[in-house]
């Protein structure tokens, strides 16, 4: 708020001890405070203050998609209940299937479309504001693009000033998601919307006030044991969590952790301060977000660590960041990470625990890709070992198998000899697509060995029976 200069009757409240503003930080003065605009794809503004609020709602009422500036970023709202602008906004955004969160403009208003409990209306009405996971009515107005095949709905209430005026103006429930394409970080700056956000919004509504740390919204469910915190960000972190007892950090420790769904943490004594959730390291964009997440993070808490941990993996950007630090590096294996992070969530857990790991993939200590493990944590000796895993099997072509998961099918059927088998054959071709042609290359690539990395991952056998 420092760019914003007081005019004389502001001032003179902020100064006045006998005053209510008396050293208030907000300011919504029309003189002095921060203004809204509504600008086109190309940054030329057609509208200022309230006119520009009322233009962005027609816009909306017309199924026009209209990115606008929130707290940590900018959100992509439109129609909640138009089919064709929900489709429109995932055809635009590169998001075939994922649920789009919905703002409602009250409690009452998304009754009328899910069942809420006590529970979850108290979260949705709580100072952190997350997204919360509520079941969606047999009959609603949502149509079912906004959540494909999904009971859940991702709800949230208006949790800013200009959320609470749109959503009075409008008067209905709007998609509001993260304005980003697919893998790619919030978009928080001004200039920036105008420049990353022109093939998907028909319009910017923002202000002028700048974010000096982009967050993304927090999503919890209830569950019959409590809340369940899917993704900590805005309201959520950088609140720490606790070390069992007994186990503390005797210098900070920074912890870059893996590849996908990136989030950074660093240690000191006995707490676990974990960054906003940043998104997966697959473009510029989210490995520069990532690297000034962690210098805040770090200047945040003194500027100094000791030694930094990082996945097993070779190949992450996390891990090369890590290798550039020239401290002192703690590799922790992927799975293994999940079974500890797991425990920490539940205060240390007893002394014994078997963590059943299922994932997509990790690196293995074997060199072979993990996914599907039995690590048995022994905390009195010290030692976490793995004790079991699934029945592995070969991944033609490598990282080619994630995106066309027919080559995982075909894997798991080599793995149980059933390839022999001419039906087995007659389905691959099917399976494969237009990959069919080549299936006697992908299956002598089994045979010998060939770019077909061994895995035990249960996210990878998900895929082959999907397939199947």
């Amino acid at each position: 708020m420092s760019e914003f200069i007081m005019c004389p009757a502001c001032a003179e409240e902020y100064a006045d001890p006998a005053d209510r503003r008396y050293h208030a930080q907000p300011n919504a003065c029309h003189e002095c405070g921060p203004a809204l605009s509504l600008t086109n794809m190309d940054g030329n503004v057609i509208a200022d203050n309230d006119a520009a609020l009322t233009q962005a709602c027609l816009a909306l009422k017309e199924g026009n998609i209209v990115a606008i500036k929130g707290l940590g970023g900018f959100h992509l709202f439109t129609d909640a209940c138009s089919e064709k602008a929900v489709n429109r906004l995932r055809e635009r955004k590169h998001r075939d299937e994922k649920p789009f969160a919905v703002m409602f403009p009250s409690l009452r208003n998304l009754r009328n479309e899910a069942k809420v409990s006590e529970r979850e209306a108290e979260l949705l009405e709580s100072m952190a504001a997350p997204i919360v996971l509520v079941r969606k009515l047999q009959i609603s107005r949502l149509p079912s693009s906004i959540a494909p095949g999904n009971p859940w709905i991702g709800a949230i209430l208006p949790y800013t000033p200009l959320h609470i005026l749109l959503m009075e103006r409008y008067g209905g429930p709007l998609v509001a998601t993260s304005a980003n394409l697919s893998e790619e970080p919030l978009c928080s700056g001004n200039d920036e919307a105008v420049e990353r956000l022109g093939g998907i919004a028909d319009l910017i509504l923002l202000h002028d006030r700048g974010i000096a740390r982009p967050v993304d919204d927090s999503v919890q469910r209830v569950t019959r044991n409590g809340p369940l915190l899917l993704r900590r960000a805005r309201g959520y972190a950088p609140s720490p969590l606790l070390l069992p007892a007994g186990t503390t950090a005797d210098e900070p420790i920074l912890s870059l952790g893996g590849h996908l769904k990136s989030t950074i943490a660093i240690t000191m004594a006995r707490q676990v301060i974990l960054s906003p959730h940043i998104g997966d390291l697959s473009n510029s964009q989210s490995i520069e977000a990532f690297n000034n997440t962690r210098k805040l993070l770090v200047g945040l808490y003194g500027g100094r660590v000791a030694k930094v941990t990082c996945d097993l993996h070779p190949d992450y950007i996390s891990t090369q960041v890590a290798e550039s630090l020239g401290l002192p590096i703690v590799r922790v294996q992927h799975h293994l990470a999940h079974v500890l992070a797991c425990l920490l969530e539940h205060g240390g857990g007893p002394d014994r625990v078997l963590g059943v790991s299922w994932d997509g993939t990790g690196y293995g200590e074997d060199g072979t890709i993990w996914g599907g493990e039995f690590i048995l944590v022994d905390k009195r000796n010290g030692t976490a070992r793995r004790v079991a895993h699934l029945k592995p099997f070969r991944l033609p072509g490598g990282e080619a198998a994630i995106r066309q998961t027919g080559r995982c099918a075909l894997g798991a059927l080599h793995a149980g000899r059933l390839l022999e088998q001419p039906t087995c054959r007659t389905i691959m071709e099917s399976v494969l697509g237009s990959s069919g042609k080549d299936q006697q290359i992908l299956w002598q690539a089994l045979e010998k060995g060939i770019n077909s990395p061994v895995t035990t991952s249960a996210g990878r056998l998900f895929d082959a029976v999907a397939a199947l």
